[in-house]
């Protein structure tokens, strides 16, 4: 009995050997399915994460040309209006130097003239002197007291200074006024 019996275990043990053989055949073709599908998964992902990888870097990439064709035309549009302002400020500059050209000879043609209105105005006041000498010294005290009423605003004016346009028609006020007063007296 005891070989019957160890006979009948070593069936059962055989059986669930067997069983535990197909058992672990099903474990392991599921296991295999499962890392395949794994597998698959994985390589779904990555495959999309390389079109994911690769859709960043041509967005990139058309943002960067963007970014670099927008930087051009700011910067073309920037060269052109420092183009512009160098053209105006030439303009100006050109019309500022042909104003100072045209002031410099009004200045030099007043000039002149002036200096011919104080030398007519010195001799009409020689003559004035020659014919009327008596009168000199009213035409130097009008001027005196008028460089007096200069330095008393605070005008520095020498002593030896020669007469300006002014005085000389101060001058020759003066002495026009004393013949006036003196014909009314006639």
């Amino acid at each position: 009995m005891e070989v019957e019996n160890v006979r009948c275990g070593l069936a059962t043990v055989s059986q669930q050997h067997d069983y535990l053989s197909v058992e672990c055949g099903q474990i392991l073709v599921e296991v295999a399915r499962r890392l395949e599908e794994r597998q698959g998964l994985e390589t779904g992902h990555q495959e999309e994460i390389r079109a994911l990888e690769m859709g960043h870097q041509e967005e990139r990439r058309v943002l960067e040309a963007a970014h670099q064709a927008e930087m051009e035309c700011l910067s073309q549009a920037h060269r052109q209006a420092l183009a512009d302002k160098e053209a105006v400020l030439a303009r100006t500059l050109e019309e500022a130097c042909t104003a100072r050209e045209g002031y410099e000879k009004r200045a030099c043609a007043w000039s002149m003239k002036e200096q011919g209105m104080l030398q007519d105005a010195h001799e009409l006041n020689e003559l004035l002197s020659r014919v009327f000498p008596k009168m000199q010294e009213l035409a130097s005290g009008a001027v005196e007291a008028n460089r007096e009423e200069q330095h008393a605003e605070g005008v520095p004016i020498g002593k030896l200074t020669s007469w300006t346009m002014e005085e000389v028609g101060i001058c020759t006020q003066a002495r026009l006024k004393k013949l006036a007063a003196n014909m009314h007296l006639v």
